[in-house]
């Protein structure tokens, strides 16, 4: 899981944060409504251990 925080307009750098399951983000991400934020990750079947493209996925953020 690849998290990035960017500008809306892309003038300041953008920080990245690379996460493994079962890990989640351990420090606090604020961002207000000039920011955005990326998510990208990629699934996994477990039986045939390649990467699967799924038509919904949901996130929880907590």
């Amino acid at each position: 899981v690849e998290l990035t925080v960017s500008d809306r307009d892309n003038t300041a750098q953008a920080k990245t944060y690379k996460l493994s399951y079962p890990n989640g983000q351990t420090d606090k991400l604020e961002l207000d409504y000039h920011q955005k934020l990326t998510i990208k990750f990629q699934i996994k079947d477990k039986q045939s251990d390649e990467f699967v493209r799924v038509q919904q996925a949901f996130l929880r953020f907590t």
